[in-house]
């Protein structure tokens, strides 16, 4: 419907004019019942505006063509008024510059100047092109503009021989930024919601933040939890039907590998040999799975163990790096180097510095050729106080010591853990949908006075995972907050350390919380095979304010055939999207 302003001041840029006859398009029109216009005008968006005539006015009609009128449209009467003996000397566009994000659109208007003085808007009644379609658009008749790909482009508003003329910058800005109208080039930040990627609204200050509505509810796989592609299959079905979102699946134990590793052996899965392929791979089956159940999938790796039990590797074509690097591993405070058969696992040193580099090697196999949402990391820290000692840590930390002869052995340890960390990072962040989270001790390095006795990561295993939240050398923190509320050491006392510390380094923390509870007591005094403390754990992480849980583990909820409690107590409510980490959404030019 062709459609006419009341005038050039009432003319808005936010009101997209109709011309259903002229091809234009309409904006949302609002419902004003109580305001009327003249007969010769209808409301539209809470203006009056003219009904189009019989035949299209302009100013360039010829007075021999039949089909159009000679003039402009006057909006008081909305009549083809002719200029009469008067003729157009000057068209102004307006604005003379518009910058516009890809895809949205604004109305330019046009002012002629006639020989008489007077100033009347013609946008109506010229005709409207552009220098360079391809990058912006402009409707003929009423001169809306609209950005269809970044560049720069000429809007023109024509009458014969006069015209005028509008630059147009069209800003193909990236998430999080958005389309500076003055210069028209894309700045940082963000004017409103649609400037942030889904799962980040534009807050206050300008930036895009959380919105506040993810949560990760992850569920950690052991290796022992499968042993053939239907496991695989079962696995993921139950963790969709309990409402999970992530799956922290187990893919390294002892310097082997359960995928196609470039630098590791095959571990033996399901009774296939040490070193061979087992002929499927667990954690491609795992991504494949994953995308076709909506979950995210996490490559959960035990990051310094090399060895357990009281036999060595098999001899493999990759051969296991214990048969051919084992001055790696882990010495005491006697000088004693681990061996094949000691309790539990034996380790590789993070102080020297080929072991560091098969590490990072082994991450970057990894987050290189699997599409994995996560790369998580465990055991990253020392075995005990006591170690390792080994030569060419001493040689390095006395190294350090003459340069710094404050430096203690215990914070050079912690630096050399720090440094894996950092490492890993850098490889993991060249994967921008890829996180990097790790499970870190229950206590990093509260004290009896603070409700948590026994053993810290910071004072016994050489682990300041704040550090790496502080350095922001990870994503998300997960600690192993294996207590109940009622626990001691207490459960709420190191949830609220972790997340203060993740709070004020502006990194996530997903709870890590055990299935079966833990007694005040110990380990596996009675345990909690109902879920109850279970379910305490998370409502109060929840409560406290942290993005995410992590339940260990998998076989627990199996033995116990918990998967209905938790689908209906834990996670109720329909299954979320993984929080958006801003940092890595909106990352640092």
């Amino acid at each position: 419907m062709l459609a006419g302003v009341m005038n050039r001041s009432d003319f808005r840029s936010v009101l997209v004019i109709c011309f259903f006859l002229a091809g234009c398009s309409c904006g949302e029109q609002e419902n004003f019942e109580e305001f009327e216009c003249p007969p010769t005008h209808e409301l539209m968006d809470g203006e009056c505006v003219c009904l189009p005539p019989e035949k299209p006015c302009r100013l360039d009609c010829d007075p021999l063509d039949d089909s159009c009128d000679r003039g402009y449209i006057d909006p008081v009467d909305c009549s083809c008024k002719a200029p009469g003996p008067n003729y157009l000397e000057r068209l102004e566009v307006t604005p003379s510059f518009v910058a516009l994000q890809r895809g949205e659109s604004k109305q330019l208007a046009a002012t002629g100047s006639f020989s008489d003085g007077q100033e009347v808007d013609v946008t109506l009644s010229v005709v409207w092109s552009s220098k360079k379609p391809s990058i912006a658009s402009v409707t003929e008749g009423c001169g809306t503009v609209t950005g269809l790909q970044g560049g720069a482009a000429v809007i023109v508003a024509s009458s014969g021989d006069v015209w005028g003329e509008a630059e147009v910058a069209v800003c193909d800005c990236p998430p999080c930024s958005y389309c500076d109208f003055e210069t028209g080039d894309c700045a940082p930040g963000c004017l409103g919601d649609e400037d942030c990627p889904a799962g980040l609204v534009c807050g206050d200050e300008g930036a895009c933040v959380e919105d506040g509505l993810g949560e990760l509810r992850g569920l950690w796989v052991t290796r022992w939890d499968f042993a053939g592609p239907s496991d695989i299959e079962d696995i993921f079905e139950n963790a969709d039907r309990a409402g999970f979102n992530a799956v922290f699946l187990q893919v390294r134990g002892r310097a082997d590998a359960y995928y196609a590793s470039s630098h590791e052996p095959w571990a033996g899965i399901g009774g296939s040999a040490f070193g061979e392929h087992p002929g499927w791979d667990p954690l491609e089956l795992a991504i494949e799975e994953g995308a076709h159940r909506g979950l995210d999938v996490h490559a959960w790796i035990n990051t310094l163990p090399a060895w357990s039990g009281g036999t060595p590797p098999p001899e493999s074509e990759i051969r296991h790096k214990v048969l051919t690097n084992p001055e790696w591993l882990m010495v005491d405070r006697d000088g004693r180097r681990q061996q094949i058969g000691d309790a539990g696992y034996i380790a590789f040193s993070p102080g020297i510095p080929e072991v560091v580099d098969h590490i990072v090697a082994v991450a970057a196999d990894i987050v290189d050729h699997y599409p994995v949402h996560g790369l998580h990391l465990d055991y990253i820290r020392y075995l005990g106080g006591e170690f390792s000692h080994d030569p060419v840590s001493n040689e390095r930390y006395e190294a350090a010591l003459s340069e710094n002869p404050s430096l203690s052995r215990a914070d050079w340890q912690r630096e050399r853990i720090n440094e894996v960390v950092e490492r890993v990072h850098e490889v993991v962040s060249e994967h921008p949908g890829v996180m990097l989270t790790a499970a870190s001790w229950h206590n990093n390095n509260l004290t009896d006075k603070e409700g948590v006795p026994g053993t810290s990561g910071y004072r016994d295993y050489y682990q300041d995972a704040h550090a790496w939240l502080r350095q922001r050398t990870i994503d998300a923190l997960i600690p192993m907050n294996y207590f109940r509320l009622d626990s001691n050491p207490s459960f709420s006392a190191m949830a609220d350390d972790h997340l203060a510390a993740s709070e004020d380094a502006g990194r996530h923390l997903y709870m890590g919380i055990n299935v079966m509870g833990r007694a005040p007591g110990g380990w596996h005094d009675e345990e909690d095979p109902t879920g109850a403390s279970m379910l305490e754990n998370i409502a109060y992480s929840r409560e406290v304010g942290a993005q995410g849980v992590v339940l260990f583990a998998y076989d627990f909820l199996l033995q116990h055939d918990l998967w209905d409690l938790v689908a209906t107590e834990a996670f109720q409510s329909p299954q979320p999207d993984v929080p958006v980490m801003p940092w890595k959404a909106c990352p640092p030019d």
